[in-house]
């Protein structure tokens, strides 16, 4: 009796390391699936903060430019008016006066829209700094795999209780 006992001692041993084997197959598969899946999630996330910045970049281009030539106009006009006035005609120097202080308007107008520009600039470096934070941390997290598959269970465990992924 106690060899049948024996028997059914081994295998249940065996049956039970066979199962712990195959769950621990399965948690290391999912980690990885785990960490693949952040690692295309945040290049995802990524290309949207580029793709934005891209956009805001070229919106604030296109208002500088058109700032540029404001302040471009303006200074014609006022060098219209000295010709004006340097010829004697006083009604067209008046006039050029005007669209001078148009062209100020405008620019006194962009230049209070431009407050938040430069807070955009602000926000833009902080966005190319998060993002490069961002492709540091892909690369740890593509090591860390790499890491944990190369050195086993024991270096998966360490990284899940270290680095709270998995």
């Amino acid at each position: 009796m106690s060899f049948f006992s024996d028997i059914f001692d081994r295998a249940g041993r065996v049956a039970r390391g066979q199962a712990n084997q195959g769950m621990g197959a399965m948690e290391d598969a999912t980690f990885e699936a785990t960490v693949q899946q952040t690692i295309a999630d945040m290049k995802t996330e990524l290309n949207n903060v580029v793709r934005s910045s891209a956009m805001a970049m070229s919106n604030y281009n296109q208002l500088d430019a058109e700032y540029q030539k404001y302040v471009r106009q303006s200074q014609e006009w006022k060098a219209r008016a000295g010709q004006a006035l340097d010829a004697g005609n006083e009604d067209l120097a008046k006039k050029a006066l005007a669209r001078k202080a148009e062209c100020d308007k405008q620019v006194a107008s962009m230049q209070a829209g431009g407050r938040v520009c430069a807070g955009g600039e602000r926000f833009f470096e902080r966005a190319s700094h998060g993002a490069e934070a961002q492709d540091r941390g892909r690369r740890a997290d593509r090591h860390h795999a790499g890491c944990a598959q190369k050195c086993g269970d024991g270096a998966t465990e360490g990284l899940r209780s270290a680095g709270g992924r998995g």
